[in-house]
Order: structure tokens, then C-alpha cells, then sequence
């Protein structure tokens, strides 16, 4: 399997800290080194952003480690760029939530599954998800 990934801010966070809420797919394709994961800075944002807010205090070592934690992990950060801004801002989406709008925007222009468990990513055309 060659194919790229991005992976949704909670897919990375249990990743980390528990892996037995990934399914066994899911597991298999972000251990494989054939496969090429992206982590987008939209969810180390809002990741930061939680642990700030004290709404999720569990995941400070990711933030305080997350470099670290990539590298060790194999993933790559996906860089936002205006294509991506301008697709989220574009698409013909419902769902407000800008963290989810930015992460859709960047798998489709990237032509990425996104690996997910949300739902809500359902409701994007074209949009190809994986759990």
C-alpha cells in the first residue's frame, strides 16, 4: 500500500495515548512504512488550544512533545496553504466547525484519506475517509 494519508485530530490523539479505540484498519495503515501519514497544524492547534483551555489537560505531553512524537511515529506535517483556506472556506459543507473545514479541505486538495471516526466528514463530497 502506497497511498497518503491524514490523520484527524483524534485519530492522532488516541494514536498516542490509546490505541485500542483505533480500529484494527486504522492501526494496520499508520504502522505501515509504505504508507506516507500527514498530521495537519489545524489539529496540533487545536489540540494546544484544549490543553489551554484546560478542556483536555491529558494531552500536554503532546503538545510539549509533538515534534518528537512525529518523528518516532513516521508522520509529516501537512503544511496549510491558500489552496487549502480557499477550498475550506468553498465547500459545500454545512458543518461549521473551521477545524473540520480545514481538515477536509487539505485531504481533498492533497488526495488524502482522511482517517477518521467522525461522521460529520461523511457530508464532503468526494471526500474519502478510512476507519
Amino acid at each position: 500500500m502506497n497511498k497518503s494519508l491524514l490523520v484527524d485530530t483524534h485519530t492522532l490523539l488516541w494514536y498516542d495515548d490509546e490505541p485500542d479505540k483505533l480500529s484494527g484498519a486504522v492501526r494496520k495503515v499508520l504502522r505501515n512504512p509504505n504508507a506516507t501519514i500527514f498530521v495537519s497544524p489545524i489539529s496540533l492547534y487545536e489540540i494546544a488550544q484544549k490543553v489551554r483551555r484546560r478542556s483536555l489537560p491529558s494531552a500536554t505531553h503532546i503538545v510539549n512533545e509533538i515534534h518528537v512524537r512525529l518523528r518516532l511515529y513516521g508522520f509529516t506535517i501537512l503544511p496549510v496553504n491558500d489552496h487549502h483556506a480557499l477550498r475550506a472556506a468553498n465547500l459545500d459543507w454545512e458543518h461549521r466547525d473551521p477545524f473540520d473545514r480545514m481538515i477536509a479541505a487539505q485531504a481533498l486538495e492533497e488526495h488524502c484519506v482522511l482517517v477518521t471516526k467522525d461522521i460529520a466528514f461523511a457530508g464532503v463530497s468526494g471526500l474519502k475517509t478510512l476507519w
